[in-house]
């Protein structure tokens, strides 16, 4: 009893997020404190039954990054733009052309 892999393979996307989020906040000194990090995506089964393959498994995801945020906007858009190439998950994700968004909650 366990994750299943696709359980596994979201988990380790939000906690690669969640680290390299927090690094580069601490780095830039910012006030933002992450509260949650989940995401959702469309997995396309159909090279899993072995019907095509679909290249990508995943139409689309998309990462919701909950966090109390008391920095400017242009501030929060830094941790955005290196946390697409410094996460080696999501930078894997975006190299293979996946469909990727992302939506910052503020609270």
């Amino acid at each position: 009893m366990g994750m299943s892999p696709l359980e596994t393979f979201f988990s380790s996307y939000c906690g690669c997020i969640n680290v390299v989020a927090s690094v580069i906040i601490e780095e830039h000194g910012l006030d933002v404190q992450i509260l949650s990090v989940d995401v959702q995506g469309r997995f396309l089964s159909a090279a899993f039954t072995g019907k095509k393959n679909n290249g990508v498994p995943f139409e689309n995801m998309k990462l919701i990054i909950t966090a109390k945020i008391n920095c400017s906007d242009e501030e929060l858009a830094k941790v955005k733009d290196e946390l697409a190439w410094r996460c080696p998950i999501s930078a894997t994700f975006h190299a293979a052309g996946m469909d990727l968004t992302e939506e910052w909650v503020h609270t």
